[in-house]
């Protein structure tokens, strides 16, 4: 599902201006304040015109680290990962204890499948795949078929409501997931430069719990966002199912 331009830029931002941050506390911790180029760099806008100057440089580069983030991320997301691993979900649910999100998921899938399967005009033959199964054969079309006629039902007939409701909770699975890559990124760089072993254990340790509550953050988000599409789907199809028998 694709999230509207306005939340886009405002995710890539906030994920840019955050990698913005971490390098600046990064160069101040780790180099002494006389040998960081950047930190020197810094201590030159001291008026308010470099400030400002300073503002439209890094609006740039927020832009970039947000879009480099997001291309990092988009390699392990859930999407890619269901495509190698159909049942990685189950697994990651029991792990996040989050299996009533995924139950909830898969409920309005099934029943959405089949209330547009009894549709004829959304059924494609083209993209059937016939399966043998016990000696009976079974027309399966893939789930992905179906999920992207759900979201174009929503946003053709959906209210606005509806619709923002869905892409709110999208949004923040795309923030989560991008935070989450972050993190992986700060937790190799503490436990390269930090010391002692004390220390570096502790925060590695503090991290990882973090990015644990992330994943389950942003995997909740995910399946409630794609069963609210999945619910709408079905009733729309259900209603347009009792008209046709009127």
């Amino acid at each position: 599902m694709q999230i509207g331009n306005l939340n886009k830029i405002i995710n890539l931002f906030v994920v840019g201006f955050f990698v913005n941050a971490i390098i600046v506390l990064f160069n101040l911790y780790v180099y002494p304040q006389n040998d960081s180029r950047l930190i020197l760099f810094l201590q030159k806008f001291d008026s308010e015109a470099s400030v400002v100057l300073l503002l439209f440089i890094s609006i740039p580069v927020a832009l970039f680290w947000g879009v480099v983030v997001e291309a990092l991320t988009e390699v392990w997301r859930w999407e890619l990962m269901h495509a190698f691993h159909p049942k990685l979900d189950e697994i990651l649910a029991k792990l996040l204890t989050i299996h009533s999100s995924l139950e909830l998921y898969r409920i309005f899938c099934t029943k959405m499948q089949k209330a547009l399967q009894s549709l004829s005009i959304y059924n494609d033959d083209s993209i059937a795949a016939p399966e043998t199964k016990q000696g009976k054969e079974e027309s399966i079309l893939p789930t992905r078929y179906w999920t992207n006629i759900a979201a174009a039902l929503l946003f053709r007939h959906g209210t606005k409501e509806q619709i923002e409701y869905a892409i709110q909770h999208y949004s923040m699975y795309l923030l989560a997931t991008n935070f989450a890559s972050i993190l992986i990124g700060i937790i190799l760089l503490w436990a390269y430069f930090m010391s002692p072993l004390q220390i570096k254990l502790f925060g590695v340790v503090v991290f990882l719990v973090v990015f644990y509550f992330l994943i389950r953050y942003a995997t909740d988000k995910y399946y409630f966002a794609y069963a609210h599409i999945y619910r709408f789907a079905y009733i729309f199809a259900r209603e347009k199912l009792n008209e046709n028998k009127k």
